[in-house]
């Protein structure tokens, strides 16, 4: 079979044989659409709610408060600091201290030491009653003993105060009137006593009696006053009688030295 064919250099050329197939020509691809840009996977941000917020907020502000008082604790311990140092790091731990209780704890720590204070007033003003009450007393009774020797003519009524404040006491009755009472020792059928007597009562006994007679004036008048001015008894007397164990032993002896 006679078919022509191209020859580079001479052109169509007469060609004996099968013709060639003829060259497959492939069909353009169809146009590929660019594909999508792929966004990056980002994460959501976390969440927190106000509440966790605030308790992440007090845990740092906790924590660094933890740190300051371990510091001033460790301050607290150096040697040659102060009383004025020591009194400012102990201010400042107490007020930090006080940032990390809770407000029920707060609230508990301040009704407490409302109740403290309270208590201490309280004892206080008691004490300073209780210290005029006293003085009140002694100024009262002193005065009814200097007054009750004053009448009853002694020559020195202030010495009966050493003689009768260790036994005399002073009570409030139910009308509110202050009455002073001395418990005045006697023997009866040879047995210690004590006669519950008002002061003017117990100094008008002393008036009576033999170891007492020098520290009136009637009774030295009398010429009974040189009787007991060698005895020495009223020099010894402010010591005897600031015991009354002693003072009742004393005027034990000085009865039997008068039955006698």
């Amino acid at each position: 079979m006679l078919f022509e064919t191209m020859h580079p250099v001479y052109g169509f050329v007469p060609v004996y044989g099968d013709a060639p197939a003829a060259p497959v020509v492939p069909e353009p691809a169809a146009p590929v659409e660019p594909a999508a840009p792929v966004e990056p996977i980002v994460p959501e941000p976390e969440t927190i709610t106000l509440e966790e917020h605030s308790k992440l907020l007090q845990e740092a502000k906790t924590e660094a408060i933890q740190q300051q008082v371990t510091t001033i604790a460790s301050l607290e311990k150096r040697q040659g600091l102060t009383k004025n140092e020591r009194d400012v790091l102990a201010k400042q731990k107490e007020e930090l201290t006080k940032q990390l209780l809770t407000k029920e704890e707060l609230a508990i720590e301040n009704e407490t030491k409302l109740r403290t204070d309270y208590e201490e007033k309280l004892a206080g003003l008691e004490t300073e009653r209780n210290e005029w009450q006293t003085r009140y007393t002694e100024e009262t009774v002193n005065r009814s003993i200097i007054d009750e020797a004053s009448k009853a003519e002694a020559y020195n009524p202030s010495q009966f105060v050493a003689l009768l404040r260790p036994m005399s006491t002073m009570t409030q009755n139910e009308s509110g009137k202050f009455d002073i009472r001395v418990s005045y020792p006697a023997t009866k059928d040879g047995k210690p006593i004590e006669l519950d007597l008002s002061v003017e009562e117990a100094i008008a006994k002393m008036s009576e009696a033999k170891e007492y007679l020098n520290l009136f004036k009637a009774n030295a008048a009398g010429g009974l006053g040189g009787t007991n001015k060698g005895s020495g008894i009223s020099v010894d007397i402010h010591e005897i009688a600031k015991d009354p164990a002693k003072y009742r032993e004393w005027k034990k002896r000085q009865s039997g030295k008068s039955n006698g």
